[in-house]
């Protein structure tokens, strides 16, 4: 158990000319957690004199960054701010001009592409070209789609006119040339078949080897734009990265207070760290500098996790859930023993614990940003293969068949307990249908080992499971004494969390009276009463409304042993319900039996996976750190850190 980083309060009040000097100095050693000061009797501070150009030339580089995707890597050679921005736009501005290139062209593609659309659909109709384009004072045009065919209805009219139709999905395109007089009888005419009017465009003609000459120039762009990114995508990614840092410390003194010739700052600095951040800041500005250190009290305080390389994965648990606050326990290295015990307990295979071991560890390899959840469940995976040797299993198999195991023995040496198991008949023959197999070795079969509980025959994992949230969940409260205890004294500390201790003795006492063991069922009963009372006393009506909520807590860990056992219960369909009979068929029944155990056990691996994960973490959510834990923390963020 161990709690976060100390923190330190550290004011500093520094003349203006000497601010850019104290903020290379902070951003340097990336210890240092600003905090945003709110304008009182000091203004808030102005960015540094340059911040303008550096935004502009960071927005120009993560836009560059993000039309071209993934840049080269090389070493690039250093460059001073000012020629760093001059470099970044002189490359923007040639990305301008091929894209301008490239637009303009694309542009003068799509004219010939919507020409080439009208050319087919006049081929379609029948109608040359050169019709279409002559203009006539004396002649009205109607081009367009219809519902349905309108051939039949105009030759019924005495009107003049030229009919070009061609059928299109289910409507009809139209092109109708008559004459003027006749416009508005057509126009009525056209409206009951619900015409669309079209319209060609102004200029229908297309050069000879236009197409492919624009589509030629779209390939020369298109590799300038590939030798552009190599000459300077490099460089843009060196730029990027740089031009952040820079805008950065331009932006930061907008966090500060500051008067006409002083700035001022405060933030947040681990204690250990305190005389490095004094001492530096000292020598940077040749002792013109005032700094004032304190402990930090209240709240708001940044949390620094402090773990050890073998459980600093578990940070991620809770980071997702909640950081703690500045006053309360870590719980990383409780997750480090509980989670992966709570998943090898749920999955605990062999086979399936080697499965999903390689699947974590290649995972590792191929998504670095996930590798503190992967880091976890490589452990998980560990202990779910030794749990998968304490309960025997390899794949679902707790054992071999007689002729299966005496050939292991023969061929191998590894000889298995060969053990006497009773066939499936019934009646009178039922003592001699008998079978003999080869048992692997266990600590406890989970789908077959009973306890006696009270006269109750329970299965041993459901039990354990119990026992399990009862140790948990008590070591909980237990933490939460602690943390109440350094908050708000051992009074607050008894009537809020050493309540729950005497109220589970007092329901122990009571069944056990009920049982006529012990005591009296009143005196479990008085203990409940005096518990409740301490309980409102602690933590009001919350607290009473809480009671019915610890035999379910504890309850909730038989989850332990459930899911597990669904787990195993797929596993044996798939192996004897599925499998085996189709292999004992032989032939190309085997390559049948082979690829049904394939997906079958890929499946159950894939549910063995979420399940328990899921389980586990929501154990260690609800009903352990409700015990305890308050979270709420802020994450410590140093200036000049990458998140």
């Amino acid at each position: 158990m161990m709690k976060s980083e100390r923190m330190s309060v550290v004011s500093i009040i520094v003349p203006k000319k000497y601010g850019k000097v104290v903020i290379e100095k902070l951003h340097e050693m990336k210890i240092y957690h600003v905090q945003d000061h709110k304008k009182d009797k000091l203004d808030i501070g102005s960015p540094l004199p340059n911040a303008e150009d550096i935004a502009g030339a960071l927005v120009k580089a993560r836009s560059l960054k993000t039309v071209l995707g993934v840049l080269p890597t090389e070493k690039q050679e250093i460059l001073s701010e000012k020629k760093l921005i001059e470099q970044v736009n002189k490359i923007n501005e040639s990305f301008v001009r091929i894209q301008e290139k490239e637009q303009k062209n694309k542009e003068l593609l799509s004219v010939v592409e919507e020409k080439e659309k009208y050319h087919q659909i006049l081929e379609k109709l029948g109608v040359p070209l050169n019709i279409v384009q002559q203009e006539a004072s004396s002649l009205c045009r109607f081009f367009g789609v219809t519902n349905t065919s309108v051939k039949e209805d105009f030759e019924k009219t005495k009107v003049m006119y030229s009919l070009y139709e061609t059928k299109q999905d289910k409507k009809s395109m139209v092109l109708i040339f008559a004459s003027v007089k006749d416009k508005e009888l057509i126009q009525k005419m056209l409206q009951k078949y619900q015409f669309q009017e079209m319209h060609f465009p102004k200029e229908l003609g297309i050069k000879k080897n236009e197409k492919e000459a624009l589509l030629k120039e779209q390939k020369i762009i298109e590799k300038e734009k590939e030798v552009w990114k190599k000459e300077h995508g490099s460089f843009l990614n060196y730029a990027l990265s740089l031009l952040e840092e820079i805008h950065e410390k331009a932006e930061v003194p907008l966090r500060f207070g500051a008067s006409e010739y002083t700035l001022f700052l405060k933030g947040w600095v681990p204690t250990r760290n305190l005389k490095k951040v004094s001492d530096a800041l000292e020598k940077a500005t040749k002792g013109n500098i005032a700094i004032e250190a304190e402990e930090a009290k209240g709240k708001d305080i940044p949390i620094l996790l402090h773990n050890k390389k073998v459980w600093k994965p578990f940070e991620f648990f809770l980071e997702l859930f909640s950081l703690p606050n500045y006053k309360e326990i870590d719980p990383s290295i409780l997750m480090f023993f509980t989670f992966p015990l709570f998943f090898a307990i749920m999955l605990g295979d062999v086979g399936y614990g080697i499965v999903t071991l390689l699947l974590f560890l290649f995972l590792k390899k191929k998504m670095p940003y996930a590798k503190s959840l992967l880091t976890i469940m490589t452990y998980a995976s560990l202990v779910t293969i030794l749990f998968g040797f304490m309960y025997g299993e390899y794949f679902g198999y707790e054992h071999l068949s007689e002729k299966t195991g005496h050939a292991l023995c023969k061929n191998t040496g590894v000889c298995l307990p060969r053990v006497m198991e009773l066939g499936n008949e019934h009646g009178e023959e039922a003592a001699l249908a008998v079978e003999y197999i080869y048992d692997f070795p266990r600590l406890l079969n989970r789908a077959h080992s009973h306890m006696d509980v009270f006269g109750m025959n329970l299965l041993s994992v459901l039990v354990i499971g119990a026992i399990i949230g009862f140790i948990h969940i008590n070591f909980g409260i237990a933490l939460g004494f602690y943390n109440v205890f350094q908050a708000h004294g051992f009074k607050h500390a008894l009537y809020e969390k050493v309540s729950w201790w005497i109220l589970q003795l007092g329901i122990i006492l009571m069944a056990l009276g009920f049982m006529k063991i012990g005591f009296q069922p009143w005196v479990g009963a008085s203990l409940m009463v005096v518990a409740a009372v301490m309980l409102y006393l602690g933590e009001g009506i919350s607290g009473l409304v809480e009671i019915p909520g610890i035999l379910s807590n504890m309850l909730s860990y038989m989850r332990l042993g459930a899911v597990g056992l669904a787990s195993v219960g797929l596993a044996i369909v798939i192996n004897e319900n599925l499998v085996a009979p189709i292999m004992e068929q032989g032939g190309l029944y085997i390559l049948v039996g082979i690829v049904i155990f394939t997906v079958g056990h890929v499946i159950n691996i894939a549910l063995g996976i979420i399940g328990p994960f899921l389980h586990s973490l929501r154990l260690h959510y609800v009903e352990f750190f409700t015990k305890f834990y308050k979270g709420g923390g802020i994450a410590f963020q140093p200036f000049g850190k990458k998140v």
